[in-house]
């Protein structure tokens, strides 16, 4: 019998590809059992830590709420010694009660009644303290505020001052002596001045116009003095300029003195006095404005008084609010900050200084 060679190899190759098959198949068992096992303990790993986790937020909810249990015995033994407290204070009552029982039935009574009485009493007193307390505090509070409003509004600002002024003549023959041959006599006195000279048909008389109320001052004196003499010409017109600027300034420092010493203000800067006098020629709502804030610091220092403010810190501020008004045809800015930066370059503490900025809400007061 023959065998065919070829044949048994066919064999012998086809049962080494099933042995390698089935190696295969071995290992690819092997690799999955051990990826189960690999993902098992990890998926227990990861357990035991969420466990874990949930275990100290256990812990920590059980500290808490044996804290909060702490706090709430503490709690409960101070009432408890409270209540003991009361207890004791009733049966003091009781006690004092007994005793009271040995008096007449009149005596006992009119005891009870003034216990009674003293009791309510004080219960009253307390309830109408606490009231005032409250009342007394949103009064003031409402107080501040409509004062500091009617304060405010009293310092309005000026929108119609006067800007003429008008001098009389003996006659209207003056009147050509004021032009002067050729118009050299008004020329010069307005340039010198720095004031408008208004010759109309208005009999006797001489309009000066300007917005500066010094200079109109100053004009209306030295158009009066040259009137008065009768010498009108460019070398006379600045002599009796010269002199009216000097008695200008002279009445305004006097009238700054005055108005100071009428406040009882003695440190005041002389800068500041003089520009405070330079007032008495402004006005503002038909009022002089130097008149206007002395009355301001006399009611600022009763409104002190009333409130229980500083009175002195009142007083120089309600005085002052106005200044800038002397220095706003000179200066650019509203009369508020104006005058609040020349306190502040005069020495004026910052509380005035502040109250004059803010007293028409340019800045916010504090």
């Amino acid at each position: 019998m023959f065998v065919d060679v070829a044949q048994v190899a066919g064999w012998v190759s086809a049962t080494l590809a099933l042995a390698g098959a089935a190696v295969v198949l071995l290992v690819l068992a092997v690799g999955v059992v051990l990826l189960s096992r690999v993902i098992a303990a990890r998926r227990e790993e990861a357990l035991h830590q969420d466990i874990q986790a949930q275990r100290i937020d256990i812990e920590r909810r059980e500290q808490r709420l044996a804290e909060r249990e702490s706090r709430l015995d503490s709690e409960s033994a101070r009432l408890d010694a409270v209540a003991r407290e009361l207890a004791t204070a009733d049966e003091e009552r009781r006690e004092a009660l007994e005793r009271t029982a040995g008096l007449t039935g009149e005596q006992a009574r009119r005891e009870l009644l003034s216990q009674v009485e003293h009791e309510a009493r004080l219960r009253a007193a307390a309830l109408a303290r606490d009231i005032e307390e409250s009342g007394r505090a949103e009064a003031e509070t409402r107080a501040r505020r409509v004062l500091a409003t009617v304060v405010q509004r009293m310092a309005a600002e000026a929108t119609a001052e006067a800007s003429v002024a008008v001098v009389h003549l003996a006659s209207d023959d003056l009147k050509g002596r004021i032009i002067g041959r050729e118009g050299r006599n008004i020329r010069a006195f307005e340039q010198i001045t720095g004031v408008n000279v208004v010759i109309d048909d208005t009999p006797e008389a001489v309009v000066l116009s300007c917005f500066d109320p010094i200079r109109r001052e100053a004009a209306r004196i030295t158009m009066e003095a040259l009137v008065a003499d009768g010498r009108i010409h460019p070398t006379r017109i600045e002599e009796a300029h010269e002199r009216a600027l000097a008695e200008v300034e002279a009445r305004a420092r006097q009238a700054g003195e005055d108005a100071c010493l009428e406040m009882g203000i003695t440190d005041l800067h002389p800068e500041l006095v003089l520009t405070m006098g330079r007032l008495r020629y402004r006005t503002s709502y038909g009022q002089n404005v130097l008149a206007h804030l002395v009355e301001s610091g006399h009611i600022a220092g009763l409104l002190a008084d009333e409130l229980g403010l500083d009175r002195a810190v009142c007083v120089r501020a309600a005085f002052l609010h106005d200044i800038g008004k002397a220095l706003t045809h000179e200066v650019e800015g509203s009369h508020a900050t104006v005058g609040a930066a020349l306190a502040r370059r005069f020495g004026e503490s910052e509380d005035v200084a502040h109250a004059i900025e803010a007293h028409h809400n340019e800045v916010e007061p504090q």
